[in-house]
């Protein structure tokens, strides 16, 4: 049987075996909190969860290759990569919820909390408050006439306003 250790197949069995066992290193480490709390060193300690893993299942599909039979280790291809679709999707998924939660931290912290009032600084207000020039104000006369003439020079009634 040990010929069946160089054949295409149990070379697939070795690389989806080391692919799924580093995923369950990482989701071993994520258990039992392995990262939590080491700051920069997190990331190093979960991915050496992870390498230790692949090489341990790198080792059991070393020996199942050479004890079994190809009808077994096509199945367990299957098996490894059925594994492998399933890790991805969940830390696919796990990812997108955090992304999600970061979204809505940071809209809430981006919103002011009091509207800010919106006031026409333009040339074309009528309202004397908002009225840029060189005096800074704008004067009207008659002061309270719907039809009254600013300094500007046009009519309250006209179209740009």
């Amino acid at each position: 049987m040990a010929h069946q250790l160089l054949k295409l197949y149990s070379f697939l069995f070795y690389l989806l075996a080391l692919i799924a066992f580093f995923f369950m290193g990482i989701t071993i480490a994520g258990i039992v909190g392995a990262g939590k709390n080491q700051g920069l060193a997190g990331g190093a300690i979960v991915l050496g969860y992870a390498v230790i893993a692949s090489l341990i299942g790198l080792v059991i599909s070393l020996v199942v290759a050479n004890k079994t039979s190809r009808k077994i280790i096509f199945r367990l291809n299957i098996i490894l990569a059925l594994s492998i679709v399933g890790f991805v999707t969940y830390y696919q998924i796990k990812y997108e919820q955090r992304q999600k939660a970061q979204r809505i931290e940071r809209q809430k912290t981006e919103q002011p909390k009091q509207k800010t009032q919106h006031k026409d600084a333009g040339f074309f207000v009528s309202d004397s408050s908002t009225a840029l020039g060189m005096t800074f104000f704008k004067i009207c006369y008659p002061p309270k006439s719907s039809n009254r003439i600013c300094s500007s020079g046009i009519p309250k009634s006209s179209p740009i306003f």
